[in-house]
């Protein structure tokens, strides 16, 4: 026997909701000062050229949660990869271009993997070691806490999500547009 489901049809989010996951990424701070204001009106502009995708929304607010310049915000507004007609969507080529060279070469070696293969953290962060591929410690840190924020950088621009857990450690996946961008890179 056959089980039907039934199907849910979900809508892009509105301007207001793409804001708020936007700012949860880049951290706002609740003061409202000059600058941080001039920044918030950058963002929401970023924000409409997201076209209320959540994951675009998440990929930019993570790549501009260091960033406090209002010439880094915009940089990322008026950059020409908005312009680009492809099927990625321009946040997600946008929050890559700006990946820092040893954050890109992780992010690539992903490649690895197959679409929505699921993997651990300290799984992966002991191959990125065996590959050499992460800096050298510095200031007391192992190599494994540098491999562990590398790690979180990049699960913080939305390259990774959380995927459940396996058996005691949480399981991670790249999202399929994420994926895609990743194979695209490589060519």
């Amino acid at each position: 026997m056959v089980q039907t489901h039934q199907t849910y049809h979900l809508e892009q989010l509105s301007d207001e909701d793409c804001w708020s996951v936007f700012a949860n990424h880049a951290c706002f701070s609740p003061k409202e000062s000059t600058e941080n204001m001039e920044v918030q009106k950058i963002g929401k502009e970023i924000v409409r050229k997201c076209k209320e995708l959540p994951l675009a929304a998440q990929s930019l607010g993570g790549l501009l949660r260091c960033k406090r310049d209002i010439k880094d915000w915009n940089n990322i507004l008026n950059s020409n990869i908005w312009e680009n007609e492809t099927k990625i969507i321009p946040a997600l080529r946008i929050s890559y271009h700006y990946l820092p060279p040893y954050l890109k070469r992780c992010f690539v070696y992903c490649s690895l993997y197959p679409k929505d293969y699921k993997f651990e953290k300290d799984d992966l962060i002991l191959l990125w070691m065996a590959e050499d591929l992460l800096q050298p410690p510095q200031n007391g840190k192992t190599l494994e806490e540098v491999g562990d924020g590398y790690f979180n950088d990049l699960a913080s621009r939305s390259f990774f999500q959380c995927s459940g857990s396996g058996n005691q450690y949480p399981h991670f996946v790249m999202h399929d547009l994420v994926h895609d961008l990743r194979h695209q890179r490589q060519r």
